[in-house]
């Protein structure tokens, strides 16, 4: 059985760590298992690639993306001549990822300066504090 290399793109390590990261916040050890289970997930991948669904929609600009499913988590690879790439990994309660599409008018607006007037509040706005959602108006008791 032929065996692929599996490359994880720095971005799909920092999508892996930010979610591990997340994860730590209720629990450590579950961050740590859950971590070491994605990537010997992942080295499975060496072996049968293609048994995976291909990813819903035109996300492969012309490779051909799969995407498989490690307990909540999409990963989303595509599979080249002799070596699989990891190139995103997804929350699956999260929309459908699309890899962004480099085009002109993307390019113009990273140049653009940002504008110091649009965080700004009007100056006429007052000051309110946030209402606390974990609080309920009291019922009054019936007489």
């Amino acid at each position: 059985m032929r065996r692929f290399d599996v490359e994880l793109l720095p971005e799909a390590i920092d999508d892996a760590n930010q979610h591990a990261d997340h994860i730590a916040l209720d629990s450590v050890e579950s961050a740590i298992t859950w971590l070491d289970g994605l990537f010997e997930a992942v080295q499975t991948l060496a072996l049968m690639p293609r048994r995976c669904p291909l990813a819903p929609g035109d996300l492969s600009h012309g490779r051909e993306m799969r995407v498989m499913l490690y307990y909540s988590h999409h990963i989303y690879y595509v599979v080249e001549p002799g070596r699989v790439v990891v190139v995103h990994i997804r929350h699956a309660a999260r929309d459908v990822w699309r890899p962004a599409q480099p085009t002109a008018a993307a390019a113009r607006k990273r140049q653009a300066p940002p504008s110091r007037m649009a965080a700004r509040p009007p100056a006429d706005a007052q000051a309110t504090p946030p209402k606390n959602p974990g609080t309920r108006p009291r019922r009054r008791r019936a007489s």
